[in-house]
């Protein structure tokens, strides 16, 4: 279930410009993720570059940086930290080393469906998000948006053969 919009495109748009404050007119944006070519990750990171630019009229345009090439998730939350890269997206527990109780969001068995997903980590509606968006706000980054790439599950290896 992809969940992307215009929207929030530019709601992304808007948060690299406040955070990053960004010159007026045209601009460029980095955008990094882990994702390989042809993951959800990449189909989302493409969508909503063309989104911003569409939704912009052009002056705005984002270069995508796939497949961990600026580095990987500890390198990426602090690119962004930093203002070198201008936003990117990983999973929730990636921030937990700014915001500890982030990482609830990752915890499995949680949600009863992807719906349910979507709606507890919904940035503009979510309490709970939006008051862990407040402690990172003040540590430069923000939660803007949110990929439910299916459920996740823990299991481990029994030491025993499957066969």
């Amino acid at each position: 279930m992809l969940n992307i919009s215009i929207k929030g495109a530019v709601a992304a748009l808007g948060m690299t410009a406040a955070l990053a404050g960004n010159q007026a007119g045209a601009a460029e944006l980095r955008y990094a993720h882990v994702g390989a070519e042809g993951d959800i990750q990449t189909v989302y990171a493409a969508q909503a570059a063309e989104g911003i630019k569409t939704a912009t009229n052009g002056e705005v345009t984002v270069t995508v940086y796939p497949a961990s090439q600026l580095g990987g998730v500890a390198e990426m939350v602090d690119g962004v930290r930093m203002g070198s890269i201008s936003m990117g997206h990983h999973d929730f527990a990636s921030l937990a080393k700014l915001v500890p109780e982030v990482a609830v969001f990752n915890a499995p068995f949680i949600y009863r469906d992807g719906a349910h997903a979507l709606a507890a980590t919904d940035p503009q509606s979510s309490p709970a998000l939006q008051a862990v968006n407040e402690k990172l706000v003040a540590q430069g980054v923000r939660i803007i948006g949110r990929i439910y790439r299916g459920d996740r599950h823990i299991f481990e290896f029994s030491g025993e053969d499957a066969g």
